[in-house]
């Protein structure tokens, strides 16, 4: 009370307590005499009552009180900082001053040489321990050595020695002396890994280090009169970089009867058992011979100048400022499960170094688990982590993993490194980025080292070295063509001026080939850039011949990318930065479209700008992409909600990333929602149908009609072939190949030709498009299939089951309804809660998305590539298999099973639903001829309309596509038939079900399974 008294009060005096005591505000409190206490509610009542700055400095002064009370005395147990003698310690004067026989009382710790806190013992003989050092909080290694009767005289005079030593291969000596009549030697610590640990994945860049580095120590142990009397590669260190250290040594008596030519053959002996797992190569065998012939000093030097002047390949190569990507040198290898990626990329920032379990633990997962829990699925983890890896690279340890890897390249390490090496000029370092650092691995390690990657790359953009933009005008030739250049000229002032910049932010440079423009940092080009997709084609349009010209806008320390070779008379490319700008501001809602600019083509890779072709005097439209829609622009994916399956697939870009799948479940990942440049992707098959002419091996040629069909099957590798009008190069393809191999056959062999030709049409010119084909031949006039419309014929069902040899029902439809319309949104409502409790709110999904789930299975089409989505599948599997009993059956559908099987056909149901609930409702049948049940993979990438269960049906049952027909009820299921090349006929219930297959390319459709088994009894 008297400190906040003297807080408050200028001129504080005894009496203004007593008038507080007095008052019956205060009451006795057990304690001292003198002590008190406020009584129930009055201190709460003068806090109240004070004015608003004087309990502002109360509650200000308290909290500073505390703090000062919190860091002289801790927080915690174990944290009151108390010391003996005079209370002054290097951190400050300590909380309070107690004697030793204090300390001793109150349990506190004992320290080995009055200042080392031992840990964790190491070696066989528990003579090794890691400590600290509390006097500098640094931690070092204490070995204590064997008491010598005889005393310690000569162990004192040799670790003197060592202490004095600087040498780089040996360890650097801090402290000895005797403790308890036993020496001890205390070295620096040096995180690393025991050749010992390693013995089975050395590399032969480390075997050459340690044939250096390892002479090089001891012969400086030798040139100061001491060994290193060990046997084999005990007190052989590697750090990190798989440079050697020497890190035991033999002091006092213990080197007895040894001297500098023991030691050498020993190490020499060692080296022998070493190489035959280095694999050495045989242009330099000639190492191991010198080893062989006793020449040491000769192979330490061989070996130095190899490590000096070999430019050793990496034996694996890992990039993680982006997505996780994995090579050996000779290709990719695809990357192992999310959370084995999260294991990877934390022992690759920490390799050749021991990582203990809690440390992994708590980087994979957010939530604790118990020790032998957490055990057992890091050791699963490191199962598939080694399958990546060159052998024996992964180490384990009884709690702990290491990652052996001095000869792995790690771009963030590379980063660090050029960064290190020259601080002042980032571009090499920023030119290593490819995309958000980590992207798609999970976990608080990976989030942690993202956000500081991320910040990282901001730092480095915004800094010092940080490019100032500049815009170029550049024609393809300006010479003899001065009326071109006076106008380009007039036209480089007119952007300037109509993008409102200032004749001082900017200078004009004449160039052989245009202008360039420089500006100053953080010069705002975007009304520039607006200026010019508006204003420039109307400016050139006086010129008669305008060369072509291409504007870049760029602001990034590499150079520009070359131009896309494009039929505009004008281009624009723009850096990345300033197409975010562009994306977020009133100038996108213009008819201009940008394209991605990719670095010599690599699509996988983010782009390195973006283009936009413009022409005097027109209004620039991008080019017709029939199967493709965009590019737009969104603030938030999450308003798309989720594509119909089988139908439409968006694909977006990310920020500093390639482009992608849209992942319905987590739209933009871990980061906030932002403007997004995206595509619609038309996924229905199309048809064309024509009649071409191809060469025979004769004079005639033959007469063609040919039927192609295709559909879209990886959405990402489609947009960004950039194709539009698919059939016309899938038909010029055609007509290539075909014309190749007809023109080996004479025209009386038109059957042969025909079956040769369709037996090779195999690569399509078109990325991401799976396509089929068929040619009949004839000679010319022969009377072949006349070209048909797109829209596929409806076939009467009993032909359709007439050629089916195989029929596979979908079991949802056609068999029975699991779910009613208001049990299936209870179904989506309890996947979605249970999705709600198990992720971070800020990637709750808006009201207007979850309202687009009409099915649990929509649910868990969203959270296919989402962690969630395991979870979710076991939770729908329960919520199936409740159903089940009350779950009513489709009419006719076990009399059709029947009638068909009895027919000759082979039938099998396939469903989305899990496999478990399908038998379970068909019991009550008793035994249908069903040739197998094929339900939910694990894999919810499988869905329909992948085709995968149909496929799995067709190849348990012998069964072809060409002779398979599929009865289902969805667009998703007619989807993955169309993807299977089956055969379809669609149960449609209602009209609204009827329209969105028939949309779809149905061409079948029955309201009930009436007339399905009315044809079956006709067969």
């Amino acid at each position: 009370m008297r400190l906040v008294q003297r807080t408050l009060d200028r001129d504080p005096r005894p009496q203004h307590l007593a008038e507080v005591i007095l008052s019956g505000m205060l009451a006795s409190a057990p304690g001292p005499p003198g002590s008190y206490a406020f009584r129930p509610g009055v201190r709460e009542l003068l806090l109240r009552s004070l004015p608003r700055t004087a309990r502002g400095r109360t509650r200000e002064f308290l909290e500073q009180v505390g703090g000062l009370i919190d860091e002289r005395a801790g927080l915690a147990a174990g944290a009151f900082r108390a010391e003996t003698g005079g209370g002054q310690g290097e951190a400050g004067p300590a909380f309070a001053t107690v004697s030793e026989e204090t300390v001793r009382r109150l349990g506190g710790e004992e320290l080995f040489a009055g200042r080392y806190r031992l840990g964790a013992r190491r070696g066989w003989n528990g003579r090794v321990s890691k400590a600290v050092d509390v006097l500098t909080d640094r931690q070092v290694i204490v070995r204590r050595y064997r008491g010598r009767p005889a005393g310690h005289d000569r162990f004192l005079e040799q670790a003197r020695t060592l202490a004095g030593m600087d040498d780089p291969h040996v360890v650097r000596v801090l402290d000895f002396g005797v403790e308890d009549d036993a020496p001890y030697l205390v070295t620096e610590f040096v995180d690393g890994l025991t050749l010992s640990e390693v013995l089975p994945g050395i590399s032969f860049p480390v075997f050459a280090n340690v044939v250096s580095q390892g002479v090089a120590g001891l012969r400086a142990l030798h040139a100061h009169g001491l060994l290193r009397g060990e046997r084999g590669p005990a007190g052989l260190l590697l750090r990190p970089d798989g440079t050697l250290l020497l890190s035991r040594f033999a002091l006092g008596e213990e080197p007895a009867g040894q001297d500098p030519e023991s030691d050498l053959a020993e190490f020499r002996w060692l080296l022998k058992q070493l190489a035959p797992g280095a694999r050495i190569p045989d242009e330099h065998q000639d190492l191991l011979h010198l080893i062989d012939r006793h020449r040491l000093p000769e192979a330490a030097g061989y070996a130095a100048r190899l490590s000096a002047t070999a430019p050793w390949p990496p034996a694996r190569s890992f990039t993680l400022l982006g997505p996780l990507r994995i090579s050996d040198g000779t290709g990719d290898i695809e990357p192992p499960s999310p959370t084995a990626r999260a294991l990877l990329c934390m022992l690759l920032l920490h390799h050749g170094r021991r990582v203990p379990h809690d440390e992994l633990a708590r980087g994979l997962w957010e939530e604790p688990l118990p020790e032998n829990e957490a055990a057992a699925r890091l050791a699963r983890l490191a199962a598939e982590v080694r399958e990546v890896l060159p052998p024996d690279r992964l180490l384990a340890f009884s709690r702990s993993y290491a990652l052996h890897a001095p000869d792995f390249y790690v771009d963030v390490l590379h980063c660090e490194q050029l960064l290190a090496d020259d601080p002042g000029d980032p571009r090499r370092a920023l030119g290593l980025w490819y995309g958000d650092p980590l992207d798609g691995v999970p976990g608080p390690a990976a989030a942690a080292t993202r956000d500081r990657l991320r910040a990282l790359e901001a730092d480095l953009r915004s800094g010092p070295g940080a490019t100032a933009p500049t815009i170029l005008f550049e024609a393809d030739d300006l010479t003899g063509h001065p009326e071109a250049r006076i106008t380009l000229e007039y036209a480089v002032h007119e952007m300037l001026s109509r993008g409102a910049l200032a004749p001082h932010q900017f200078e004009v440079r004449v160039r052989g080939s245009g202008y360039d423009v420089h500006t100053g940092p953080g010069t705002y080009l975007l009304p520039v850039l607006a200026a010019v997709l508006r204003g420039l084609p109307e400016v050139l349009t006086g010129l008669v011949e305008p060369p072509p010209l291409t504007v870049t806008f760029w602001d990034r320390p590499a150079p520009p990318p070359e131009p896309p070779p494009v039929p505009a008379d004008i281009q624009v490319i723009v850096s990345p930065d300033l197409y975010e700008q562009f994306a977020a501001s009133s100038a996108a809602q213009g008819p201009q479209r940008f394209q991605p600019l990719y670095q010599d083509g690599a699509t996988d890779t983010p782009p390195v700008a973006w283009y936009c072709p413009l022409s005097p005097a027109t209004t620039p439209q991008p080019e017709a992409r029939d199967l493709v829609r965009g590019p737009f622009i969104t603030r938030d994916l999450r308003r798309l909600g989720t594509p119909a399956p089988g139908r439409t697939a968006v694909v977006h870009t990310r920020p500093d990333g390639p482009l992608t799948l849209l992942n319905p479940a987590r739209p933009h990942g871990d980061r906030p929602s932002r403007l997004v440049t995206y595509y619609e992707v038309d996924l229905t098959t199309h048809q064309s149908h024509h009649r071409v002419s191809l060469p025979s091996s004769g004079k005639g040629a033959f007469a063609a009609a040919v039927e192609l069909s295709w559909h879209v099957e990886d959405p990402v590798a489609f947009v960004r072939a950039e194709v539009g009008r698919v059939s016309e190069p899938l038909l010029g393809h055609l007509r290539e190949e075909a014309a190749r191999i007809s023109r080996r056959h004479p025209l009386r062999r038109a059957g042969a030709a025909q079956r040769a030709v369709n037996a090779g049409l195999r690569r399509w010119p078109v990325p991401g498009l799976s396509v089929t084909a068929s040619v009949q031949l004839g000679p010319q006039g022969a009377d072949l299939p006349a070209p048909q419309g797109d829209a596929p014929a409806q076939r009467p069902l009993p032909r359709l089951l007439a050629e089916a040899e195989t029929v596979l029902l979908g079991f949802d439809g056609p068999m029975a309804r699991l779910f009613s319309a208001s049990t299936a949104r209870e179904a989506v409502l309890d996947l979605l809660a249970l999705a709600d409790e198990h992720r971070d709110p800020r990637h709750a999904l808006p009201g207007a998305v979850r309202e687009t789930f009409a099915h649990p299975l929509d649910v868990l089409r969203a959270f296919a590539l989402d962690p969630l989505g395991p979870l979710l599948r076991e939770r729908l599997d329960e919520l199936e298999l409740q159903a089940v009993p009350h779950a009513p059956a489709t009419h006719n559908s076990a009399l059709l099973v029947r009638t068909l099987h009895a027919s000759g056909r082979r039938v099998g149901v396939i469903t989305d639903v899990c496999a478990e609930a399908v038998p379970r409702y068909l019991r009550p049948y008793g035994t249908l001829p069903l040739a197998g049940v094929h339900g939910r993979a694990e894999d919810l990438a499988l869905l329909t309309p992948h085709p995968d269960c149909m496929l799995r049906a067709l190849e348990a049952c012998d069964g072809s596509a060409a002779t398979g027909l599929v009865i289902g009820s969805t667009v998703a299921e007619l989807a993955a038939a169309q993807r299977a090349g089956l055969r379809f006929v669609g149960l449609a219930r209602n009209t609204t079900t009827d329209r969105q297959l028939r949309e779809a390319g149905c061409a079948t459709t029955v309201t009930s399974l009436a007339p399905l088994l009315e044809a079956a009894h006709s067969l």
